[in-house]
Protein backbone atom coordinates (compact mmCIF):
# COMPACT_ATOMS: atom_id res chain seq x y z
CA UNK A 1 0.00 0.00 0.00
CA UNK A 2 1.32 3.87 -1.22
CA UNK A 3 1.56 5.30 2.63
CA UNK A 4 -0.07 9.52 2.75
CA UNK A 5 3.53 11.07 1.85
CA UNK A 6 4.09 8.82 -1.19
CA UNK A 7 0.42 9.58 -2.24
CA UNK A 8 0.93 13.08 -2.12
CA UNK A 9 4.41 13.23 -3.83
CA UNK A 10 2.05 11.31 -7.02
CA UNK A 11 -1.02 13.84 -6.76
CA UNK A 12 2.28 16.92 -7.35
CA UNK A 13 3.99 14.85 -9.90
CA UNK A 14 0.98 13.98 -12.00
CA UNK A 15 -0.29 17.72 -11.29
CA UNK A 16 3.40 18.95 -12.71
CA UNK A 17 3.67 16.18 -15.51
CA UNK A 18 0.43 16.53 -17.05
CA UNK A 19 -0.90 20.29 -16.63
CA UNK A 20 -3.50 21.58 -14.40
CA UNK A 21 -5.66 22.05 -17.32
CA UNK A 22 -5.41 18.73 -18.29
CA UNK A 23 -6.06 17.48 -14.80
CA UNK A 24 -9.03 19.52 -14.31
CA UNK A 25 -10.49 18.12 -17.68
CA UNK A 26 -9.83 14.78 -15.53
CA UNK A 27 -11.77 15.71 -12.87
CA UNK A 28 -15.00 16.40 -14.96
CA UNK A 29 -14.42 13.38 -17.28
CA UNK A 30 -13.94 11.06 -13.74
CA UNK A 31 -16.93 12.69 -11.90
CA UNK A 32 -18.49 12.42 -15.14
CA UNK A 33 -17.76 8.08 -15.42
CA UNK A 34 -19.17 8.38 -11.56
CA UNK A 35 -22.36 9.40 -12.69
CA UNK A 36 -22.85 6.89 -15.12
CA UNK A 37 -22.15 3.66 -13.08
CA UNK A 38 -24.30 5.32 -10.95
CA UNK A 39 -26.73 5.45 -13.33
CA UNK A 40 -26.22 2.07 -15.03
CA UNK A 41 -26.54 0.75 -10.78
CA UNK A 42 -29.97 2.63 -10.36
CA UNK A 43 -30.83 0.68 -13.45
CA UNK A 44 -30.04 -2.32 -12.27
CA UNK A 45 -26.89 -2.95 -14.87
CA UNK A 46 -24.20 -2.05 -12.96
CA UNK A 47 -22.55 -3.56 -9.90
CA UNK A 48 -20.92 -1.88 -6.67
CA UNK A 49 -17.33 -3.16 -7.87
CA UNK A 50 -18.09 -0.78 -10.76
CA UNK A 51 -19.11 1.97 -8.63
CA UNK A 52 -16.16 1.11 -5.89
CA UNK A 53 -13.99 1.58 -8.92
CA UNK A 54 -15.46 5.17 -10.08
CA UNK A 55 -15.21 6.39 -6.73
CA UNK A 56 -11.57 5.49 -6.30
CA UNK A 57 -10.91 7.74 -9.41
CA UNK A 58 -12.89 10.76 -8.81
CA UNK A 59 -11.42 10.78 -4.75
CA UNK A 60 -7.52 10.37 -6.77
CA UNK A 61 -8.88 13.69 -8.91
CA UNK A 62 -10.86 15.52 -6.10
CA UNK A 63 -6.90 15.21 -4.00
CA UNK A 64 -5.12 16.65 -7.09
CA UNK A 65 -8.15 19.15 -7.74
CA UNK A 66 -7.80 20.37 -4.16
CA UNK A 67 -3.99 20.82 -4.23
CA UNK A 68 -4.23 22.59 -7.27
CA UNK A 69 -6.67 24.85 -5.73
CA UNK A 70 -4.69 25.29 -2.77
CA UNK A 71 -1.90 27.13 -4.55
CA UNK A 72 -4.78 29.76 -5.71
CA UNK A 73 -6.34 30.22 -2.32
CA UNK A 74 -3.57 29.12 0.71
CA UNK A 75 -7.17 28.22 3.06
CA UNK A 76 -8.88 26.40 0.16
CA UNK A 77 -9.30 23.39 2.66
CA UNK A 78 -10.78 25.41 5.48
CA UNK A 79 -13.27 27.42 2.80
CA UNK A 80 -14.57 23.79 1.88
CA UNK A 81 -15.17 22.91 5.26
CA UNK A 82 -16.80 25.84 5.55
CA UNK A 83 -19.05 24.75 2.54
CA UNK A 84 -19.60 21.41 4.00
CA UNK A 85 -20.55 22.58 7.27
CA UNK A 86 -23.02 24.86 6.13
CA UNK A 87 -24.54 22.10 3.44
CA UNK A 88 -25.07 19.38 6.69
CA UNK A 89 -26.67 21.85 8.42
CA UNK A 90 -28.87 22.57 5.66
CA UNK A 91 -29.59 18.87 5.12
CA UNK A 92 -29.88 18.13 9.03
CA UNK A 93 -33.02 21.20 9.04
CA UNK A 94 -34.51 19.10 5.98
CA UNK A 95 -34.42 16.08 7.81
CA UNK A 96 -36.45 17.58 10.99
CA UNK A 97 -38.64 19.45 8.61
CA UNK A 98 -39.73 16.11 7.67
CA UNK A 99 -41.51 13.32 8.89
CA UNK A 100 -42.70 9.88 7.86
CA UNK A 101 -46.48 9.04 6.91
CA UNK A 102 -47.99 6.03 8.62
CA UNK A 103 -47.37 4.17 4.99
CA UNK A 104 -44.09 5.18 4.81
CA UNK A 105 -44.35 8.15 2.11
CA UNK A 106 -42.18 10.45 3.17
CA UNK A 107 -44.84 14.00 3.66
CA UNK A 108 -43.94 17.16 4.84
CA UNK A 109 -45.26 17.99 7.82
CA UNK A 110 -44.54 20.20 10.74
CA UNK A 111 -47.16 17.51 12.73
CA UNK A 112 -46.18 15.13 15.18
CA UNK A 113 -46.61 11.55 13.60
Amino acid sequence: MIDAEKTKELYARAVVTWGAEAQLHMVAEECVELALEVLHYARGKGCSDQIADEVADVEIMLEQLKLMMRGVNPVFDEVVDAFRERKLQRVEQMLDDWRWHKEGDIVESDEEP
